[in-house]
């Protein structure tokens, strides 16, 4: 499926095929590496049909982009909100209404990683830009509703802090990414208003984003 390409961004990025081994090589040789099993928990082996259950695309529940430089998947980047991560938003609800979140608005929770192999400079982040839009569109044009995208990160993963900030998102708060967790993840929610003031910089000379 095509997905919304920036000029300006160096990424490309498109769904993540269920039906692709090679797109389950490249998701496996991500989830295996040590870098991702540090910071990112319930992570691993998974078999061919885990994947292709994870990689279908399920309206408001789940999303699956593969990064790609050009052809070559280098990392993915996904969207989801289940009943593990509604129990979280509810419990940071709970504490205080979110910034220009509005009363009807859906919400879904960021992650991404990247292969071990050198990739150009600012690609993951380009890919994050990319799609936070694109999700943006579709929750807009098909489901006529607001979208808050929120990030849980460990305080120590300066470089997932350094990427998701580059994108327009701020730190709102810090809660325990799972309820028996010993400390707090910073909860950073994206700004819309950011993010289009971001893009438009990196967009001189090419057509403006503009905030629905």
């Amino acid at each position: 499926m095509t997905c919304l390409h920036l000029p300006s961004e160096p990424a490309t990025c498109r769904y993540f095929d269920p039906d692709s081994y090679s797109d389950y090589q490249a998701v496996l040789q991500m989830l295996v590496s040590e870098s991702v099993n540090r910071w990112m928990e319930e992570v691993g082996d998974i078999t061919w049909e885990e994947y292709q259950h994870w990689a279908r695309v399920e309206d408001k529940v789940s999303y699956l982009f593969a990064i790609t430089d050009p052809d070559q998947v280098v990392g993915f980047v996904y969207y989801y909100c289940k009943a593990d991560e509604l129990e979280r938003i509810n419990r940071l609800l709970a504490r205080h209404p979110l910034k220009d979140s509005p009363p009807d608005s859906n919400y879904l929770e960021i992650s991404f990683a990247k292969t071990n192999a050198p990739t150009p400079s600012g690609l993951i982040s380009s890919a994050v830009r990319q799609t936070c839009l694109q999700l943006r569109n579709l929750y807009h044009t098909q489901f006529h509703q607001p979208l808050t995208i929120l990030a849980f990160i460990d305080p120590q993963n300066q470089p997932a802090r350094r990427l998701v900030e580059n994108c327009g998102f701020e730190i709102i708060d810090s809660i325990k990414y799972n309820p028996q967790d010993s400390q707090d993840d910073l909860v950073y929610q994206l700004i819309w208003l950011k993010l289009e003031q971001i893009v438009n910089n990196r967009s001189a000379g090419h057509q403006p984003i503009n905030q629905f």
